[in-house]
């Protein structure tokens, strides 16, 4: 039994519109539809499944975050660009945040931690999937997180992250608040999410492999994510390109569209979405938003 949204996770608006139908290609072949808000314009899965189903979803040996394994090429891509990307987020925290205690919220196996404990931050991480949390434990010899809310609300962190996390999270309301009441009032929060207004998204249409139903939630413009930072009493300071992501994320499209990957064409199609998103308010393939206390 899926779960039928009455009101807009968002704004609470009851107007939606259809705005997509696509397909769980990662795991169980479901098609899921992806409504619009018309108010706020938030795009989200709905129905959705349920708190206590969605975790089957997410049972699948390619899912990347949850797992070290699997040598597809698609999993060897991601790996290779790995160490560079990490290296490129610990430098923008350094850039935004004063260094101190640094919380990431879905950190999978840990090596985005790891290589912030490198440079001398305080690291703690939550990661709801046992198996990865053990790795990550065992990466960085401590304890993590099982949930959100496990941590004390008297806690205050000088950099929060969500790398492609807040698309997941089952009740936005409960967690923006969260974030709010964690972040220290001269701290940064890093919300990295797939772009819809994208070039590749626009491409690939309903087999784009950002939209990742039923996993990904939620679906953020820069507008959207604008009001979001708005309502929660945040200010985005800053928008930065995660300029792979268009490539990896059109290797997966290519396989979901035609049933078998043409490595040059999504080669093709990355370059194109970079260039595109150059000359058009920089709608890359996912961004990086620096938000900040109002």
């Amino acid at each position: 039994m899926h779960q039928q949204l009455q009101h807009c996770p968002l704004c609470h608006s009851g107007q939606f519109r259809l705005f997509i139908s696509s397909k769980d290609y990662n795991l169980s072949q479901e098609r899921f539809t992806i409504e619009e808000c018309q108010q706020c314009r938030l795009l989200f899965t709905n129905p959705r499944p349920t708190e206590a189903e969605l975790g089957k979803y997410y049972e699948s040996a390619t899912y990347i975050s949850h797992t070290d394994q699997g040598n597809t090429l698609v999993n060897r891509a991601y790996k290779l660009v790995r160490e560079y990307t990490l290296r490129q987020k610990v430098a923008l925290i350094q850039k935004w945040s004063p260094q101190g205690e640094l919380l990431d919220i879905g950190c999978g196996t840990g090596h985005f931690l790891a290589k912030a404990k490198e440079k001398g931050w305080q690291v703690e991480g939550v990661e709801i999937n046992e198996g990865a949390r053990a790795q990550a434990e065992s990466r960085l010899a401590q304890a993590l997180h099982p949930l959100l809310r496990n941590i004390p609300a008297t806690r205050r962190f000088q950099a929060i992250t969500l790398w492609h996390v807040l698309e997941h999270v089952y009740d936005l309301s409960e967690t923006m608040t969260q974030l709010k009441d964690l972040l220290h009032k001269q701290g940064s929060l890093f919300i990295a999410v797939p772009n819809p207004q994208s070039y590749d998204a626009q491409y690939y249409g309903a087999a784009w492999a950002a939209w990742d139903v039923p996993r990904h939630l939620y679906h953020f413009n820069q507008e959207v994510m604008q009001r979001l930072a708005k309502k929660w009493g945040f200010a985005v300071k800053g928008v930065a390109p995660m300029r792979f992501d268009a490539f990896y994320v059109s290797l997966l499209s290519e396989g979901y569209k035609h049933g078998r990957t043409n490595y040059l064409k999504a080669i093709s199609t990355g370059l194109k979405s970079n260039l595109w998103a150059s000359n058009h308010q920089n709608n890359y393939s996912s961004l990086i938003y620096i938000l900040q206390h109002a």
